[in-house]
C-alpha cells in the first residue's frame, strides 16, 4: 500500500529509514520513489520483495 498521497517524494524517501518494518515495506511500493532508489531497495532483504513488486520500477531492471 502506498504511503500518504500527500507526501512528497523526498518525504516517502525518508520514510525508508524508520525503524518499523511495514513502514519501511509501505514506503517501498510506493509510486514517487525514483527509480534509482528503487534499485537500491532490490539490494535490500527487508524491501527487495516490495521494491520489485512496484509497478514504477522498470521490468528490464527485474529481468
Amino acid at each position: 500500500m502506498p504511503c500518504a498521497p500527500r507526501l512528497s517524494a523526498a518525504s516517502v524517501s525518508r520514510l525508508l529509514d524508520d525503524p518499523y518494518g511495514g513502514i519501511r515495506s509501505d514506503a517501498a511500493a510506493d509510486l514517487r520513489l525514483p527509480v534509482r532508489v528503487l534499485i537500491a531497495l532490490l539490494h535490500d532483504p527487508g524491501t527487495a520483495t516490495d521494491a520489485a513488486r512496484n509497478p514504477a520500477i522498470p521490468e528490464a531492471v527485474l529481468c
